[in-house]
C-alpha cells in the first residue's frame, strides 16, 4: 500500500517538479521508505570511459573484448577501457521511439568497451547499477530527448542526470532486482530453446527441398504451377498489409503504422486465400502467402496456382533458405525500390512433388512449425508478466518484503 508523499522525501527538489517527476514514473506518491532522486545524484555517469573507434579501424583490432552501441555488442576489439558492473542507455537511436519492445538500457560486466552513442552508467551506495538498468529498462524518456533531425532524438548527458529515479533502500533494490533477473533468466531459457527448434525446421527444410534439386526429377518452371494475376475493381474489399514478419494481414487491424492510400482503389490487386505476393523486398525474406481475401498495391505481383497444390508446402518453400538464396543469386543487383519480375521468378526451377509427398512434407514442417509457435507463446507470456511485474515493483506498489511473507504464509 502506498503512502502519501513527505515533502522531506523530496529534498532539495521543489513540490512541483517533483509532482512532475512522479507523474513521468507513473506513480502518485513515494512509497514509504523509498526517495525521489536524480540519475544524477545517484548514480556515477562515467562517460570518460567510452572508446570510439571506426569501424574500419575497428576491423584491424580483432580480439575477445567486448565493443557496445547502446542495443549491445557491436564486435571484439584487442584491448578495453572500461572494467566493472555497468549499465549502458542510449545517447541516440531509434531504439527510444518504441521502448516497450525495445530495451532503453543493457548491463554490462568485466572487461570491455563502449562507443560515443551509449552513457555508461555505474552503481553507488545509493543506487545499485542492476537497479538503474531495471528502472529504465523500457520506460519512456521521449520527454527527456533533443530532437536532431526529423527522425533523430538523443539523450544528452545533462538530460540523462536530470531524469528522475525512485531509489528503495539499497537491499530493498538488489532483492527486486533478483526476482527480475530470474525472469530474465526464464525468457533467455525459452529464447534458446525455441532457437534450437527453429534451427531443426530450418535444417529439415532443408534436406527436404534440397533432396529434389539432387534427385532432378520433381523440379517444374515456376511458370508453370502459378501465374500472375491482376484481378481488379474490388473496392468492397479491406486493404492489405504484406509484411516479411507477419505474413499478409488487414491493413486495419495492425498495430504499427502504415500509409493508408487516399482516393479510389479500384485499380488495387485482389488477393485471394491460396494466392501468394511478391513484395518488393522478397530477394531478402521470400514470398508471403496470403489466408485471406482483400486488396494490395499495383505495384505488387499477386501469384495464383494454376493446378492443384498444397499451399503448406510452397508457403513454407517460398520462406526457406533454400528458395530466397536461389532468389537472391537470380536477381542479383536488383534492391530497393524494383520489383523482382515475373518473367524471371517465372523461369526458377522449383520442387514440384507429387500431391501426396507435397502433404507428407507440409504435416512434418507444419508440426516443426507449430512447435515454434507453441515457444513464442510462451515467451511472449512471460514478457508479459515480466512487464506486470516490473511495474508493481519498481513503483513499489508491490513490497518485496510483502511477497516473501505471503510466500511464506
Amino acid at each position: 500500500m502506498l503512502e502519501v508523499a513527505h515533502r522531506e522525501q523530496v529534498g532539495s527538489i521543489s513540490e512541483w517538479l517533483a509532482v512532475r517527476d512522479l507523474n513521468r514514473l507513473g506513480v502518485d506518491v513515494i512509497p514509504t521508505g523509498w526517495s525521489l532522486s536524480s540519475v544524477g545524484d545517484a548514480c556515477d555517469i562515467r562517460n570518460e570511459l567510452r572508446l570510439p573507434i571506426a569501424v574500419e579501424d575497428r576491423a584491424q583490432m580483432d580480439g575477445r573484448f567486448p565493443y557496445y552501441g547502446p542495443t549491445g555488442v557491436l564486435g571484439h576489439i584487442n584491448e578495453y577501457r572500461a572494467e566493472g558492473e555497468f549499465a549502458l542507455i542510449g545517447e541516440d537511436g531509434d531504439h527510444f521511439l518504441d521502448p516497450s519492445n525495445k530495451p532503453q538500457t543493457v548491463r554490462v560486466s568485466g572487461r570491455f568497451n563502449v562507443n560515443n552513442h551509449a552513457h555508461l552508467v555505474a552503481g553507488t551506495d545509493k543506487c545499485d547499477v542492476e537497479w538503474f538498468a531495471y528502472f529504465y529498462r523500457n520506460r519512456d524518456i521521449f520527454h527527456s530527448l533533443t530532437r536532431q533531425g526529423a527522425n533523430r532524438f538523443k539523450l544528452t548527458k545533462a538530460s540523462l542526470e536530470r531524469l528522475p529515479i525512485l531509489l528503495p533502500p539499497l537491499s530493498e533494490q538488489r532483492r527486486i532486482a533478483e526476482i527480475l533477473r530470474t525472469w530474465d533468466e526464464a525468457i533467455e531459457k525459452l529464447e534458446a530453446l525455441r532457437a534450437a527448434k527453429e534451427r531443426l525446421s530450418e535444417a529439415v527444410q532443408l534436406r527436404l527441398f534440397e533432396a529434389e534439386y539432387e534427385a532432378q526429377k520433381n523440379l517444374k518452371r515456376a511458370k508453370e504451377i502459378f501465374e500472375p494475376v491482376s484481378e481488379r475493381g474490388r473496392t468492397d474489399l479491406p486493404l492489405l498489409a504484406v509484411m516479411q514478419d507477419i505474413g499478409i494481414v488487414r491493413r486495419d487491424v495492425l498495430e504499427r503504422r502504415v500509409v493508408m492510400p487516399e482516393g479510389d482503389t479500384s485499380s488495387y490487386k485482389v488477393v485471394r486465400p491460396g494466392d501468394f505476393v511478391i513484395s518488393l523486398r522478397s530477394f531478402e525474406g521470400g514470398l508471403e502467402h496470403s489466408q485471406i481475401s482483400g486488396l494490395v498495391s499495383p505495384a505488387y505481383t499477386v501469384l495464383r496456382p494454376t493446378h492443384s497444390t498444397v499451399d503448406e508446402y510452397f508457403s513454407t518453400y517460398f520462406k526457406s533458405r533454400s528458395f530466397v538464396g536461389r532468389l537472391d543469386k537470380l536477381i542479383f543487383g536488383i534492391r530497393d525500390g524494383k520489383q523482382i519480375a515475373f518473367r524471371d521468378f517465372g523461369d526458377m526451377l522449383i520442387p514440384a512433388p507429387p500431391i501426396a509427398t507435397q502433404r507428407r512434407a507440409a504435416e512434418i514442417l507444419s508440426a516443426l512449425g507449430e512447435d515454434i509457435k507453441i515457444e513464442t507463446r510462451r515467451i511472449a507470456a512471460l514478457h508479459r508478466q515480466k512487464r506486470g511485474l516490473m511495474q508493481k515493483l519498481l513503483t513499489g506498489e508491490w513490497r518485496v518484503s510483502e511477497i516473501s511473507e505471503g510466500a511464506n504464509g
